[in-house]
Parts: structure tokens; sequence; C-alpha cells
């Protein structure tokens, strides 16, 4: 199983709604490159996971638009302090529900993607993702373990 974990693009500064922060243009510009990177791994995702942040939601408008995507879930377990723990729940329901899927995307924020890789393999990487960028891992749901295959930061 791949997982791809993506932070959001480039958003407006911080405001008090949180929660409705829009992309940038540039925002919107690493999205799209992000989601031609992802491209070359699978032109159809099984599944993405977005957080039901706007910035979230308008990444994956822009990574959607060179990948299909089978099935598209918001949840509130992928905002930035969501629960990693119940988030990795999630992702494992999901897999053993549909022990077809090959792929998912995750579209999160800091610090929820650096703490959920590290749950996911196991010891602590401390990636801290710039915008936009992905982290790509080999997940074996049996074990609740990620294995790092590579990352991508858009320029």
């Amino acid at each position: 199983m791949h997982i791809f974990i993506m932070r959001h693009g480039e958003a407006e500064l911080a405001q008090q709604n949180d929660r409705g922060r829009k992309l940038t243009d540039f925002g919107k510009q690493q999205s799209e490159k992000s989601g031609k990177w992802l491209q070359a791994f699978a032109s159809k995702f099984d599944c993405a996971l977005v957080s039901p942040y706007r910035r979230a939601e308008q990444t994956f408008e822009q990574v959607s638009k060179h990948i299909e995507v089978g099935q598209v879930l918001s949840s509130s377990d992928f905002v930035p302090s969501g629960n990693i723990r119940v988030a990795q729940d999630f992702v494992d329901y999901q897999v053993r529900e549909n022990p077809d899927y090959e792929s998912i995307l995750i579209v999160s924020h800091m610090p929820f993607v650096s703490y959920f890789t590290d749950l996911l393999c196991h010891h602590p990487l401390s990636k801290i993702f710039a915008t936009a960028a992905i982290i790509h891992l080999d997940y074996d749901v049996e074990s609740s373990k990620g294995v790092l295959l590579g990352e991508y930061m858009p320029e």
C-alpha cells in the first residue's frame, strides 16, 4: 500500500478564522506541481483523505487536475491539531474495508503531517514539510508500519 502524505500549498497569512484561509497564487502553483509529480506514480489513486480546512481543499483541487481519485473523504481527524492515532485508525479501517486499495493520498497541515509520518514509520523522522511537500511511504496495514520511499518538494 502506498501512502502519500502532503502538506497544503502556501496559504494566506494567519487570521482569526484559520479554517477559512485560502491558498495564495503561489500556493496554487506549488500544488499543481505536486499533482504533476504524483502523476508519475499513478494516474489514479484509490482514496484521498483531505482536511476540511479551505487551504487543504484548494490544494486537493489543484492536485486532482493531474490525478484521478476513486473516493474523496473529508475528515476533521486530519486538521493541524488532529489526533494522529485516531487518524491512523481511520486509515487502517479504510484499507481493511477496501483490500484492493493500492494508494492513498492524505492532504493536511503542519504539524499533523510530521507527527503522522513519525507515527506510521514507528520512529521520529522529524520531517518539516515545506508547503505542498509530499512524503511517499510503503505502508503495511497488518503491522501498521510504514517505510519512507521518497519525498518531493516543489520549487
